[in-house]
């Protein structure tokens, strides 16, 4: 998948254009599906740097860039990816989203896990056994059932079809 498309590029407004604008729109989201790093991008210089909101440990607005995402690599070689369903939308709705599911990280105490995504580092199949996880959970707000019983976000969830899960997925 590209992460940057020519689509992309013409929506997104130039690098400072949009410093004087009180809430500027977020045109794209990028996520690794091992863990709950996610870059929301409003503005980007048209060739590497970008600048939008970065949650990881800590959400905070600054700059990353695209041939730094485009170079990560996490276990069993998955990349950074791109939201293909993700809609464009204020910055403060987006803060406002990640303000109530609290600190990003997913070793908060005070988190509450019922609700959140159940998915480890990457879903691994076993034909007999069926989903197997690993310790560190994934923790997203979950949208998604799999197989009656297991809460998936949005990203888990397409990443399970694409890895061949034959189960039912149904939206909450």
């Amino acid at each position: 998948m590209k992460l940057m498309t020519q689509a992309i590029r013409k929506k997104l407004p130039k690098l400072y254009s949009t410093e004087k604008t009180s809430d500027p729109i977020v045109h794209v989201k990028f996520f690794t599906p091992w863990t709950n790093w996610t870059w929301y991008a409003t503005e980007f210089d048209g060739t590497d740097t970008f600048f939008g909101l970065v949650c990881g440990h800590e959400n905070e607005l600054g700059y990353f860039s695209l041939k730094e995402l485009q170079q990560i690599r996490g276990p069993f070689g998955l990349k950074i990816e791109r939201d293909m369903y993700f809609r464009p939308k204020p910055l403060s709705e987006v803060q406002r989203l990640h303000g109530e599911r609290g600190a990003a990280n997913p070793t908060n105490p005070y988190r509450p896990f019922r609700g959140r995504c159940v998915a480890g580092v990457g879903p691994v199949v076993n034909e007999s056994h069926g989903i197997k996880y690993t310790k560190d959970r994934c923790s997203r707000l979950a949208t998604y059932i799999a197989g009656g019983r297991w809460p998936l976000c949005t990203q888990h969830m397409h990443q399970w079809k694409r890895l061949g899960y034959k189960g039912t997925i149904r939206k909450i």
